[in-house]
């Protein structure tokens, strides 16, 4: 039993039991859990009727003011919360629980119910952005006392006669609506009326960075930076957006690969509160790319009669091979060219070894090897190569 002056507390402790028991298909346990639910009543102004624990918005239980319940429970996540409180009876942190309750393992859930016989009921509303997390205080008379939530009641035990009453705690962005007082008679056994009406502010608002590049090989990668922190990816030619930036000056710099250039690649951002809608502002980034990729230019010269299937004509395929670490060399097919042909294609700098083949085994010579071959951004490398074959 907790006694605390003239208030009343409840404490709910919630226990899981798990017993060896089958598994679903995926291995996880399906075997019930047991809920135990004990109440413990004290002070001056015990609710008489009790308290009902309603298991995931849908089956409800009594609650005795002193007594215990149990309940079986499957395994799995559970919504928990206390309802039937009289009047002067609150939950300061909250009615509502949510409980993991897993196999094998025991969970407690505790509810703290406060009933005052003489006091002030004060409600309070919250709208607006964010909303301060953590609520308030009641001052009642200069002295601060029980918590209360942004949205929610608590009972506060006062002494009968006039008592001002007021909130502390509010978050800088958040403010009272109407006088920050309010003035109540309280009568003896009677707990009266309070309530306010708070307003919260944008204390955080979005930053986007956006990129806009012209030239070739603009695809990237491009990455920003706020604050040279929060590093993240962006395309070319799209936003990215960064939320719950607090309020005030922000950097914002944009890095861009080597073959490109940004006329301005920090700019200064500002985010200003004071409102209902969240301040948005945008960091535009003009960037020009030239290629970085090479040209490669194969040209084949083929002499005699080349045997060829009249419905599968004979084409030489033309592959670069780049080293990689697993398998040592990496094909990429560049494509095919005609005995007599040429091939023009793009590939990204490095070095490489080039390979011809698919050539009628009657002709000389069989393939063509090129190594090394290196490629450099903004070469254009040509190679030709000759095969003869029979009459």
């Amino acid at each position: 039993m907790l006694r605390h002056a003239d208030k009343l507390f409840v404490l709910v402790i919630v226990t899981v039991g798990i017993t060896m028991g089958a598994c679903d298909d995926s291995g996880n346990p399906t075997e019930p859990g047991t809920l135990i639910v004990a109440t413990a009543t004290g002070g001056n102004a015990p609710d008489e009727d009790g308290y009902q624990l309603v298991l995931d918005g849908a089956e409800t239980h009594a609650l005795e003011v002193t007594g215990t319940l149990e309940v079986e429970l499957p395994a799995g996540r559970h919504t928990l919360r206390l309802i039937g409180m009289a009047e002067h009876c609150t939950v300061p942190i909250g009615t509502s629980r949510q409980v993991e309750i897993s196999a094998r393992n025991t969970t407690q859930v505790e509810f703290e119910v406060t009933c005052t016989a003489t006091g002030a009921r004060i409600t309070v509303a919250t709208s607006g952005i964010d909303i301060d997390p953590d609520g308030y205080r009641v001052v009642v008379d200069g002295s601060a006392g029980d918590a209360v939530q942004s949205n929610g009641t608590v009972v506060a035990p006062v002494l009968p006669g006039s008592r001002t009453i007021g909130l502390i705690g509010l978050a800088p962005n958040c403010s009272i609506e109407g006088p920050e007082t309010q003035t109540v008679s309280v009568e003896e056994s009677v707990v009266a009326p309070v309530e306010f009406s708070v307003v919260c502010l944008a204390a955080r608002g979005v930053v986007g960075v956006v990129v806009s590049a012209t030239g070739v090989d603009t695809d990237g990668p491009y990455s920003a930076t706020i604050n040279s922190t929060r590093l993240m990816s962006v395309g070319p030619s799209e936003t990215f957006y960064w939320n719950a930036v607090p309020l005030g000056d922000h950097q914002v710099a944009l890095n861009v690969p080597d073959n490109c250039a940004v006329a301005d690649s920090q700019q200064s951002v500002t985010l200003t509160g004071g409102s209902l809608v969240r301040d948005t502002v945008e960091a535009t980034f003009s960037v020009t790319c030239e290629t970085r990729r090479g040209n490669l230019r194969i040209t084949t010269h083929t002499t005699g009669t080349v045997p060829s299937d009249p419905y599968y004509p004979t084409r030489y395929e033309v592959t670069l091979w780049a080293p990689d670490f697993y398998y040592g060399e990496y094909p990429y097919q560049l494509g095919t060219v005609e005995p007599n042909g040429t091939l023009t294609t793009s590939v990204e700098p490095g070095s490489y070894r080039l390979e011809v083949d698919n050539v009628p085994d009657v002709c000389t010579p069989a393939a063509y090897n090129v190594s090394p071959l290196n490629v450099e951004s903004g070469d254009t490398l040509e190679f030709t190569f000759s095969f003869t074959c029979p009459p």
